[in-house]
């Protein structure tokens, strides 16, 4: 008996979590109702003659068949960082509020931008944006600020032009390392590990466009960045 409880307690469980959403073809049977509805936004229109010059989300088909909306007021489209479209046009769509419906149509009104993201299970970072976020983690954990900016700096003196006096891993950082990985037929990671400090040593010692006195100095840097454990 007890074991019979455990297994419709789990199964409960999965089936909210399965359905923690509504979709907007069942927005309509929850009218009144304080809900996150999903589904694709098809059509952006800017309603500029109607009171409070609302920017009007339809979701699945385009006006008039729309099956759901979302409502955003001109005063409130100023806190979002770029325009409904080219955020949200043709893309998996999530929004929570309040469910209200105009001419049998549900809608949700939007007032702050936490209520409206990309769905996440389609928010889909690119393989590039993916390893330079391993490579940001990376780097801020096993290095200093001060040794990131003489990462930078070493960067630079090889050729690539870097902002050096911001310690930020930043994606050309990143790119910068990559690239030179790819010249120097090192495996390609994007981190900063002793063979990459041994080969940017190597560069540096074999440069025709850097005095003694700059060599010298880089060659202190990275001596002092192999003392790390990395």
């Amino acid at each position: 008996m007890f074991l019979k409880k455990i297994l419709l307690f789990i199964f409960i469980f999965y089936a909210f979590i399965l359905n923690a959403y509504l979709s907007t073809y069942e927005a309509a049977n929850h009218l009144g109702e304080v809900a996150e509805v999903c589904g694709f936004c098809v059509s952006i229109n800017y309603e500029n003659e109607r009171q409070g010059k609302p920017v009007i989300l339809d979701f699945e088909k385009k006006y008039p068949e729309q099956v759901f909306s979302v409502i955003i007021y001109e005063i409130d489209i100023k806190k979002f960082e770029k325009p409904p479209e080219e955020i949200f046009l043709n893309k998996p769509v999530c929004v929570k509020g309040l469910i209200d419906a105009i001419k049998g149509v549900p809608f949700i009104i939007v007032s702050d931008p936490q209520q409206i993201q990309i769905m996440k299970r389609y928010d889909i970072e690119s393989d590039e944006i993916y390893a330079w976020k391993q490579s940001k983690d990376y780097h801020n954990t096993w290095f200093k600020n001060k040794d990131r900016i003489k990462l930078k700096i070493i960067l630079n003196a090889i050729g690539y032009k870097l902002n050096i006096k911001d310690d930020t891993w930043d994606l050309e950082t990143y790119r910068a390392v990559v690239d030179f990985q790819n010249k120097r037929k090192i495996p390609v990671d994007g981190l900063v590990k002793r063979k990459v400090l041994f080969e940017m040593e190597n560069v540096i010692n074999q440069s025709k466009d850097l005095n003694y006195q700059k060599k010298k100095e880089l060659y202190y840097m990275i001596q002092s960045l192999l003392k790390r454990k990395i």
